[in-house]
């Protein structure tokens, strides 16, 4: 029997795709967003206009010849890499900090391998190379690069070692500037934002195609938020305490820091000037008069004479005896050499170091609330304030005017006066009114007289007892701690006897290695040490 098999089979409805869907799709598959800045527009409105169609949170679209993918979502827009193995779906940017025609710039140049690797710290690193390359083209002052590099290598410290340089953002730059604010100084803090801009600034057209994160972060992004800002202190060494501290020099251990110090306090001129001071610069070594700064030693890169005073004249003799008479070699160069290493000019640092450990403590003149760095140590430049107001006003009391004071003491500081009191810049043919007599004449005067005033109150005030110093502090300080290592290396010593006193020393105190001989140095590692000494005992009874 032949069975009638039925043909007939159904067939499964299709459903229709939506007409303005269909047309959805055709638009976003025709799009093309690198070709041009409206064409990339256009794409955004289409990716738009299909997210009610797809579960995807974000669609893209890429381009091979720039290397670049674009990935659209509902709220913004991202740039990545693409097609490449050094540096393929590394995120570039975001729209609008990053244009279509920087990302294409930095996918194309991602795929040369042209920012691969180059991280936060790489770039600081070709900043601080930069700094050292403008020494030699004369545009950058070599003493000033450990100064720049400080600020470097602490901003370094606040970025992601992992992270690249042209992967940072706005919101990665404030939160290092955050984290700067919370943990410097309101100053300090200053300083590190500007420094971070000009790393940006050198750094941004090399490694991220020309975009600087940095240039969009407010201006008073880090003072807004200093709890305490500094200003300016209106604030001078006391009269008495300056021929204190004149005193103090006869305790100094050489005759280079003694020398050094009174120059500072006589001549008006910074603590830069002290010890970059050559014997070129001297007019007669023999028998000196005057000193002639070179253009280049000066801050404001002009020109300086300074007259020598009686005192400031015995001060350059001692030196060009010390040089005459030196049986061993020292520098033929400077006038002020390194005490401990005379074939060196005298470092900066030991000054700022002497003055502050000789001059005496809680002496000095506040106007206005103290707010000095360096805890309201005293310090070097504090000298040139004083140097100013006192000329100024022993020049008055000398029957000078008072805007006559105040010019002389400006004159005796480098300070800018106007081109017409310049005496030390102007050319002496055109000086036919006798200007440059009258103020060299003027600077010479103000400054006699203020050596004249530091030295009576020097004699004054030198049979009388001795004002408190930092340094009394420090060498008792120093003598109590020499006492308590001490007392424990003897404790140990009468516990253990000679034989085994060495042997214990190189005894570990803590998980992380240190050994009793290096924990006796401080005061906490005296306390572990006490502590194993303890134990011992109690395991011993």
């Amino acid at each position: 029997m032949l069975f009638n098999h039925s043909t007939d089979v159904a067939v499964p409805e299709v459903p229709l795709m939506d007409p303005r869907e269909e047309e959805v799709r055709k638009k976003w598959k025709s799009c093309k967003p690198t070709e041009s800045v409206k064409a990339f527009f256009e794409t955004h409105k289409a990716a738009l206009a299909m997210f009610p169609y797809i579960r995807d949170k974000r669609i893209s679209k890429y381009d091979r010849d720039c290397g670049l993918r674009v990935h659209f979502s509902k709220t913004k827009i991202s740039f990545y890499s693409h097609g490449n193995s050094h540096g393929g779906n590394k995120k570039l940017g975001e729209y609008p900090e990053m244009t279509l025609e920087m990302a294409k710039v930095a996918g194309k140049s991602l795929r040369k391998c042209a920012v691969s690797g180059v991280t936060v710290q790489v770039a600081i690193a070709s900043y601080e190379n930069d700094l050292r390359k403008r020494v030699q083209f004369g545009s950058f002052s070599e003493s000033s690069i450990p100064t720049y590099r400080c600020r470097t290598q602490k901003l370094a410290k606040y970025f992601d070692t992992k992270i690249l340089f042209a992967q940072v953002t706005p919101a990665d730059v404030q939160f290092a500037l955050d984290e700067i604010i919370a943990n410097e100084s309101a100053n300090y803090a200053g300083e590190l934002f500007k420094e971070l801009k000009r790393v940006w600034k050198f750094c941004s057209p090399l490694y991220a195609m020309g975009r600087n994160v940095v240039d969009t972060i407010p201006k008073n992004y880090v003072s807004s938020r200093c709890e305490k800002k500094n200003k300016g202190t209106r604030i001078f060494p006391e009269p008495k305490a300056v021929a204190e501290l004149y005193i103090n020099t006869r305790m100094m251990n050489s005759q280079q820091q003694r020398n050094a110090v009174r120059f500072l306090i006589l001549s008006g001129v910074r603590p830069k000037n002290v010890v970059n001071l050559k014997w070129s610069c001297v007019d007669n070594p023999e028998n000196p008069t005057k000193i002639t700064y070179f253009v280049s030693a000066m801050k404001q890169k002009r020109k300086f004479i300074l007259p020598l005073t009686p005192t400031l004249i015995e001060v350059i003799k001692e030196q060009w005896e010390f040089r005459k008479n030196a049986v061993m070699e020292i520098n033929q160069e400077f006038v002020f050499l390194k005490p401990t290493e005379l074939t060196k000019p005298f470092p900066q640092r030991s000054l700022d170091k002497l003055i502050k450990n000789y001059y005496p403590v809680d002496s000095m003149i506040f106007v206005e609330e103290p707010n000095v760095k360096g805890k309201n140590s005293p310090f070097c430049t504090l000298f040139r304030k004083f140097a100013k107001s006192n000329i100024a006003g022993l020049l008055e009391k000398a029957g000078k005017s008072a805007a006559d004071g105040r010019l002389f003491s400006a004159v005796a500081l480098g300070h800018s006066v106007g081109k017409e009191f310049d005496y030390n810049n102007l050319d002496y043919n055109y000086l036919y009114d006798g200007t440059h007599e009258t103020m060299y004449s003027g600077h010479l005067l103000g400054l006699t007289l203020h050596e004249s005033s530091i030295l009576g109150n020097v004699e004054k005030q030198k049979d009388q007892p001795r004002w408190s110093i930092p340094l009394h502090a420090k060498k008792a300080a120093l003598a109590k701690e020499n006492a308590a290592r001490q007392q424990m290396r003897q404790e140990i010593k009468n516990r253990y006897g000679k034989k085994e006193y060495a042997e214990f020393l190189q005894r570990e105190v803590d998980d992380i290695g240190t050994s009793v001989k290096k924990a006796l140095l401080c005061p906490e590692g005296r306390k572990k040490v006490n502590a194993l000494l303890m134990a011992l005992a109690s395991t011993q009874s």
